[in-house]
């Protein structure tokens, strides 16, 4: 996503071929990190029902920032 204001607000477009999301179907907000060798991570959750109660399932995956966009491996 890209502001056309460069103002956090917005409005907010989207580049192209950008349509995609970058984790699966049903994960939760990610948050980014380095781990102790330095490599960029990025953690989400999911769910999954455990004898009637929802527990948040934790996923990792390595991600670049080395261009202008995040790419998530």
């Amino acid at each position: 996503m890209k502001s056309e204001t460069l103002c956090v607000q917005g409005g907010w477009e989207p580049e192209s071929g950008e349509l995609q999301p970058i984790t699966p179907p049903n994960f939760g907000h990610g948050m980014l990190f380095r781990d102790f060798d330095g490599q960029l991570l990025m953690s989400v959750h999911s769910h999954k029902s455990v004898k009637g109660r929802y527990v948040r399932i934790p996923h990792l995956f390595k991600v670049d920032l080395s261009g202008d966009k995040l790419v998530v491996d």
